[in-house]
This record gives structure tokens, sequence and C-alpha cells, in this order.
């Protein structure tokens, strides 16, 4: 392993609920600087593309770790580069309003790394590798060698901490093949699932659905990898669970109050 490893740094009980400071953003902006630091959070994943960098370097003066949001596998038409490389697009995500890509393109390749460069140089601590779910969606397109050359590769030329988003299927076979080029994942929806994006509705996740993601992230966390859990409006009773759980474990959790991240 590369780099500095920021899994104790981050792995901490100052909250006593074993969150450990770590909180996502991605629904904020820059606007929202001054809620991010009241709520001190250790670390934080942002979205670097909607912070200044007098922005992120007030977050910073503040102690907070950055982690900067990185759409690996899919590209939003909302993204100004949408136009330019819309083309490596190899189908629809149905979700939300972006589309899967082509990862074994080298223009595209070639942008990811850049991009993480920047985030580095901005004062990003690690990145959150996004959508890597492609892998798995498009068996037939043999993406999951590319995605693991892309990891690779930010990681030997930024060193950053790596965080992947779900794509359990990718994760699993990086594990399977002993070769890991990321240090964390986050897992959504282990105890709690969204219902209703539109109406900020959730839920509680299916016994057999929160069984077999449990199994998972104790796999994950047995090979070294740190976990962290993302859940959405938890209820008291669901939120005990999920604390319980990661203290026995030793793993870190949000959990949102929202389903869009605000």
């Amino acid at each position: 392993m590369t780099g500095t490893d920021y899994r104790i740094a981050i792995y901490t009980k100052k909250e006593g609920d074993h969150t450990g400071g770590y909180k996502v953003y991605l629904g904020l902006n820059g606007s929202d600087v001054n809620r991010i630091i009241k709520a001190k959070p250790s670390i934080a994943v942002i979205d670097f593309a909607e912070f200044n960098d007098v922005q992120i370097k007030k977050l910073r003066s503040k102690g907070i770790k950055l982690i900067g949001y990185l759409n690996v596998g899919s590209i939003e038409k909302t993204r100004p580069y949408y136009a330019k490389y819309k083309k490596y697009a190899i189908g629809t995500y149905s979700d939300w309003d972006e589309k899967w890509m082509d990862l074994s393109k080298k223009e595209w390749q070639d942008f990811l790394i850049g991009r993480a460069k920047s985030f580095k140089k901005r004062g990003a601590m690690g990145l959150y590798i996004d959508n890597l779910d492609v892998v798995e969606e498009y068996k037939s397109k043999k993406l999951y060698a590319p995605a693991r050359a892309i990891l690779k590769q930010i990681r030997k030329e930024t060193g950053l901490y790596l965080m992947v988003n779900g794509a359990d299927y990718f994760v699993s076979r990086c594990i399977r093949d002993k070769v890991v080029h990321f240090q964390a994942i986050q897992q959504e929806e282990v105890f709690t699932r969204i219902i209703d994006i539109g109406k900020n509705k959730a839920g509680s996740q299916t016994a057999s659905e929160c069984k077999r993601l449990k199994a998972y992230c104790a796999n994950v966390k047995k090979h070294g990898i740190a976990v962290y859990l993302l859940e959405y409006k938890a209820s008291a009773s669901a939120l005990l669970k999920i604390s319980t759980y990661c203290k026995k474990h030793k793993m870190n959790y949000y959990n949102s109050k929202t389903v869009d991240l605000l």
C-alpha cells in the first residue's frame, strides 16, 4: 500500500457512536461551508466542483479532511464536460439523469486521472469513487480490467486514499484476485433503503438484503479494507442497530437526514 493510510485517523470514538465524524455532503455546495464547519466533521465527502478554492481552504483550516467525489463509471448530463465525453457512453443509467461509461476508452481514463490530480492539488486527501457498478451492469464489455487500471493509475499518480462506493461485484472480484488498489469502501443502504427520492422517503432494508450486505461488508473488513456505511433517515431503533453493528465490527457510518444528502 502506497501513500498515506488514513484508516486509523478516520476511525475514532470521539462522537461516541462510531460515526467517526464521517459525513457525506454530496448535496451541498460552497454556500454551505459554514453549515459544514458547524457540524464539526473529521472527514467530509464533497463534490469539489461545487466549491471554490477559498471555500475548500476554509474547510481544511478547521482540520476537516476532504474526500472528493469522482464519478468514474457514469457521466451526469449536468456536468460541463458532458458534451465532450458523452460519445463514450454505453447506456442510460435509469435511476439518474446519467449515462454509463466505457471505461476502456483512453481519453476518458486520462480525463479521470487528470481530475483526480486536480482534486489533490486543491486539497483532497482522498477520492470517493462512484458508479463502478458499471462493471457488473455491462459484463459483456469486460470493464473489470480497465476499472482496476484506472484506480491503479490514480493511486500511482496521486497517492490519494480511495474509497469505492457500492460496486460490491467489482470489490469482491478485486479481493478474490488479490489485486486491490483502494483502501476503503462505502456501502449504502445496509440497514435502510431509499423508497422515493422525490418525496424524501426512506425505510427499513429488507431482511435478506441486509443479511447479504452485512456478510459482504464483514468479508471486505476481514481483508484489511476500511468499511463505511451510508444510511438514510434511520429511525431511533435502526440507528441503535447501526451503531451497535459498527462498534462491534470497527466500521464507521453516516446517517443522512435526507435521501439527497443535504
